[in-house]
C-alpha cells in the first residue's frame, strides 16, 4: 500500500504554479501585441495622423 505524503504532492503544486505563471506571460504577450497592432491600425486609419508624416 502506497501512502501519499504532503511532500509528494508538492511537486505537482509547483508545476501547476509554473504553468499558470507561464500561461499568464503568454496571455499578456499576445494581449500587448494585439493592443499595439490595434492602436497602430487606428493611428494609420485616422485622417489627421497623415499630417504628421
Amino acid at each position: 500500500m502506497i501512502s501519499h505524503t504532503q511532500d509528494e504532492s508538492n511537486p505537482t503544486k509547483e508545476i501547476g504554479k509554473f504553468v499558470a505563471i507561464n500561461n499568464q506571460k503568454v496571455y499578456n504577450y499576445y494581449l500587448n501585441n494585439n493592443l499595439r497592432h490595434t492602436a497602430g491600425l487606428a493611428y494609420q486609419a485616422h485622417p489627421v495622423s497623415q499630417d504628421y508624416y
